[in-house]
């Protein structure tokens, strides 16, 4: 599976359903996830994109361009960080997607 087809499959999950991947970028693993949940109050609701290293620690993303992930978080003194993760960089190493 490629990262496209993975990050398609994330963009188009349904309302409380979760999807989600263990992908390699730079020689570490990391689990990219999607979850639709509370649409009933939103008008348009989109899944919630996510990419962590292990469970505390991990990173929204912001957008998907053809080219990278562009992820975000905020600290405890609500300072934002931004990282890109380049789309060729990324490897899917399989669904690991929980019933």
């Amino acid at each position: 599976m490629t990262i496209q087809e993975a990050i398609d499959k994330c963009q188009n999950v349904q309302a409380d359903q979760e999807v989600s991947f263990e992908i390699s970028y730079e020689g570490k693993s990391y689990e990219l996830s999607a979850t639709m949940f509370g649409t009933e109050h939103l008008t348009r609701p989109e899944p919630l994109l996510a990419v962590h290293a292990n469970f505390m620690n991990g990173m929204n993303v912001k957008k998907v361009t053809k080219q990278y992930i562009t992820l975000y978080t905020f600290d405890m003194m609500s300072q934002r960080t931004t990282y890109k993760m380049a789309l060729d960089k990324i490897r899917v190493i399989k669904e690991t997607t929980r019933s």
